[in-house]
């Protein structure tokens, strides 16, 4: 059905799938649909991609309380928290990506580059996830992930606007 939706109850929802290692990609990008119903509570983030990947290896694609409002984020042992630029409200849809070239991370926010960083390496906390919408067991979503993608390449920013385009008027985006 194009027309289904996954829901995730912010307590113990999520999609479980392969092992995914994106350091071993080197360049890749991820891209989601995403509309949260609300932003506190018991938690501090939703994870998107999330949860252990080849071995030890994490993936902390989240949307997360930056202190200066819920954005989207990635996370290094060796880096700690790293932003996008954009807070982020509940109750819309949102066009999120994170692309990966190498060490540098670019975010993208309804088709619209909203910051990037250069890792100075990555960690084992870094690239892999095997769920969406949680990091393991915990980091639940509150809402809605109806599209999810992984590409084992860097999307262009021209792709990212196309995309976004395609999917602006079925999400009201």
């Amino acid at each position: 059905d194009s027309n289904a939706q996954v829901d995730f109850d912010g307590t113990d929802d999520k999609i479980t799938g392969p092992n995914f290692n994106l350091e071993a990609m080197v360049d890749s990008s991820l891209e989601a649909i995403i509309y949260m119903d609300d932003l506190g509570g018991t938690h501090s983030s939703y994870s998107i991609f999330g949860g252990v990947a080849t071995g030890n290896r994490h993936g902390y694609h989240e949307i997360r309380n930056s202190g200066s409002g819920w954005k989207m984020t990635h996370w290094t042992s060796s880096n700690g928290w790293r932003y996008a630029n954009t807070a982020l409200s509940a109750g819309q849809y949102y066009h999120v990506v994170w692309v990966w070239k190498g060490l540098r991370l670019y975010w993208y926010l309804n088709g619209v580059a909203d910051g990037d960083y250069t890792f100075s390496t990555f960690s084992p906390y870094s690239l892999g996830f095997t769920t969406i919408g949680s990091f393991g067991t915990e980091r639940f979503m509150d809402g809605e992930i109806p599209v999810a993608k992984l590409y084992e390449r860097c999307l262009l920013a021209e792709e990212i606007k196309q995309n976004f385009n395609a999917y602006k008027n079925r999400f009201n985006l």
